[in-house]
């Protein structure tokens, strides 16, 4: 107990016609006189419930399947049943009419036509942001293809690399959210088809898995990063100089 502590009790017990005590004559007073010491754990334990409370509350987090900050959720909102995400990979090769104009697609010369059919293969285009940056933090231009909360899908286009960004989803999304996560690697799978052949829905095969590459030649393209981790998938190709 610190000193102005002790001298606190002391003149709620003692007398205040008695004279000045020494510190070591103080503490026998208060041994004599049997005065009650502060509740046990009395401030202290309310101070710790308060700060108890304040790190239990829920921290403002990231969207990662918008990229975008929200607020704090209740604790106690029901998720589904932990389901794995199943791609069923063996089964995508569907047509899709779009994809065919992308065969003998150019990176180094992506024009406006081009890069329009790139986009119908995705979608349709709710969000352009041209204020975005590339892989290397050069300026691009981001192509969003969901809006509000909806799992998001991403082109980014810019003078070195072309990416797409999409959801991953996990076991605890809900299955529309993992629906949408799979739709979404589908489209990337029939771009990369068309743009490296059976390598490339093989890159997009392994990336689902976990795998990471990295600075890798796949099916005449130079891939700078293709991975799927921590609800995040990309595939960044880089441009031929």
């Amino acid at each position: 107990m610190k000193f102005s502590s002790v001298m606190t009790v002391f003149r709620q017990c003692v007398p205040c016609g008695l004279m000045p005590l020494s510190a070591l004559g103080l503490l026998t007073c208060l041994a004599i006189t049997g005065c009650n010491k502060p509740e046990e754990g009395g401030a202290i334990q309310g101070v710790s419930q308060n700060a108890e409370l304040v790190n239990s509350a829920p921290a403002a987090t990231t969207n990662k399947k918008t990229k975008t900050t929200i607020a704090p959720a209740d604790a106690n909102v029901a998720v589904d049943d932990n389901k794995p995400v199943s791609y069923d990979i063996q089964n995508w090769d569907v047509a899709i009419p779009e994809a065919s104009k992308l065969d003998n697609l150019d990176l180094a010369t992506l024009n406006t036509a081009e890069l329009k059919a790139l986009q119908k293969v995705l979608g349709t285009v709710k969000v352009t942001d041209e204020s975005s940056l590339d892989y290397a933090s050069n300026a691009a231009i981001r192509y969003r293809f969901m809006q509000g909360e909806e799992p998001y899908l991403d082109l980014i286009d810019s003078k070195s690399y072309l990416e797409f960004g999409w959801y991953y989803a996990n076991p605890s999304d809900s299955e529309s959210e993992k629906k949408m996560s799979i739709e979404h690697a589908k489209k990337v799978y029939t771009v990369a088809k068309a743009l490296m052949g059976e390598a490339g829905t093989a890159l997009v095969a392994n990336m689902l898995t976990g795998q990471i590459i990295k600075n890798k030649k796949v099916g005449g393209q130079q891939v700078e990063l293709a991975k799927c981790e921590f609800y995040s998938c990309m595939l960044i190709i880089q441009k031929p100089r």
